[in-house]
């Protein structure tokens, strides 16, 4: 399998997010949420901020006590002057230094005086831009439009990260056995991920027997029993912070009834219809319109998933398909 190259990932991320917005008229964009600035920057810092000008490459904010470390994968780092948790004597001018730093920057880059894309920021940094004079918008859009298409490095991460789901899941199956509780095969899925290389999991939900429907998500003590479904719905974080999701049903035992053949017969399908329908070119819309029925008694609750949806740097990321919201624009290629 082709290793990714991150630096040239890292470029086509930022390409792609810098050519959204001149689309959309932004002169930059202030990123404060974790994911995002791992997006631009590849690089994983608590507390880190970045700023994405419009042309050029984008500034890493770091604090001084994780610098040693940053340097050593981003070249363009300025000292963190932001403090999303500030409280009391923490509040005295810092904001309003922090903006003005900003204020700064897009003078640098030529850009004064143009709106400002930010992504989720608190209420304290968005008061203080507005002060500078600073016209911020909302930017995560912008994002959205840009982490949809896949570069060619992030689909070799994706791959990588289904080759580690085939191994956790099953070593997952291979654990379920009647007496053992839904946290140790939760024990189990975490031991797998950790080995395979995850950076982190984001949620792990193992339900059994009556904890399946309606689902209780999060795993008990309850122990397995014999000749019942057991299920695992596992969000993982992997590399350059590229973000999967995939769920799976087992049967504990070697001899299903008609009526759980029938559900399980059923389920397949549903999914196997689904996935035929995804393809470069077709409208959402007709993809709802053509998404495979079921039966009444499972709609209303089925309504309230979407029928798929993309992963990017967080779940459930754009575009998604969803019944409630169908929308006319084409899936692309990646």
């Amino acid at each position: 399998m082709n290793e990714p190259n991150f630096k040239q990932m890292q470029k086509d991320r930022v390409r792609q997010l810098q050519e959204v917005m001149k689309e959309q008229g932004f002169c930059g964009l202030f990123l404060a949420e974790g994911a995002n600035v791992r997006y631009v920057t590849n690089v994983k810092v608590p507390g880190g901020a970045a700023f994405v000008p419009r042309e050029g490459e984008p500034i890493l904010y770091a604090r001084p006590r994780d610098q040693g470390y940053v340097e050593r994968d981003y070249p363009i780092i300025r000292p963190s002057l932001r403090a999303s948790n500030a409280t009391g004597a923490d509040l005295e001018g810092k904001p309003a230094r922090w903006a003005s730093a900003i204020k700064e920057t897009m003078r640098e880059f030529g850009v004064e005086g143009e709106p400002l894309g930010v992504d989720p920021l608190d209420v304290v940094s968005i008061h203080a831009l507005a002060e500078m004079g600073i016209d911020v918008v909302d930017g995560r859009h912008a994002l959205s439009m840009a982490k949809r298409i896949k570069t060619d490095d992030e689909v070799k991460c994706l791959r990588t990260m289904g080759h580690w789901y085939q191994d956790i899941m099953e070593g997952f199956r291979k654990a379920i056995r009647p007496g053992v509780p839904e946290t140790e095969l939760t024990a189990v899925v975490h031991y797998e991920a950790v080995r395979k290389g995850a950076e982190d999991i984001f949620q792990l939900n193992v339900s059994s027997g009556e904890n399946r429907n309606p689902c209780r998500r999060w795993p008990t003590e309850r122990e397995v029993k014999p000749e019942e479904f057991v299920g695992i719905d596992l969000h993982l974080v992997g590399p350059a912070g590229c973000w999967t999701d995939v769920s799976r049903t087992y049967y504990c035992g070697e001899n299903p009834t008609q009526e759980q053949k029938d559900l399980y017969r059923l389920a397949y399908d549903y999914l196997q219809g689904v996935i035929a329908l995804l393809k470069p070119g077709e409208r959402i819309d007709q993809v709802v319109a053509k998404a495979p029925s079921v039966p009444e008694k499972y709609r209303e609750l089925l309504d309230n998933y979407s029928i798929a949806h993309s992963d990017a740097m967080r779940p459930h990321e754009y575009p998604r398909i969803e019944r409630k919201k169908p929308s006319p624009e084409i899936l692309e290629p990646n």
